[in-house]
């Protein structure tokens, strides 16, 4: 009975997008990370779950020494590495079609603290109702703060 529940859970998971295919997800991520050149990641059962560990790449890490002190302005700034794992934990869990969208705002609140629906528009190249649903999503995240009102608002980092 319980096998038959997981397999009826992960049919609505599938239609509803949140996964491609049951069973493929190891097999993926062990794929990715060749493709990168970076370890496989490790598998660590807990309970009734599971923890991935994974080895950040080098080229990925951010120098200790640049921290965001060093910057003078406040709306162009380097993450580091406990802001950039929040932003990327949160995302963990969308599927890759929501995550490729939302990629380009992302990238952009790496370097900076602030940005505007026009500026959002900008970097993914999609319509302002679209956008505001990208936002939004950001904002249900916890990534993104909203400040000011209807045209003048802006989105600031929430990290």
């Amino acid at each position: 009975m319980l096998i038959i529940k997981r397999k009826v859970i992960a049919n609505v998971f599938y239609r509803a997008g949140y996964i491609e295919h049951q069973g493929r997800g190891i097999e993926k991520i062990c794929d990715a990370c060749k493709e990168l050149g970076a370890e496989i990641p490790r598998y660590e059962l807990r309970g009734n779950g599971i923890r991935v560990h994974f080895a950040a790449l080098q080229s990925a890490l951010i120098d200790e020494g640049k921290g965001t002190d060093s910057q003078s302005d406040d709306t162009n700034v380097s993450l580091g590495k406990d802001s950039f794992k929040y932003m990327t934990d949160k995302l963990i869990n969308l599927s890759d079609k929501d995550k490729d969208k939302l990629v380009p705002i992302v990238d952009y609140l790496k370097t900076h603290d602030v940005i505007t629906r026009q500026k959002a528009e900008e970097l993914t190249k999609k319509s302002l109702s679209t956008v505001n649903r990208y936002l939004q999503r950001l904002i249900e995240l916890g990534i993104l703060i909203p400040e000011g009102k209807s045209v003048s608002t802006v989105y600031k980092r929430n990290v």
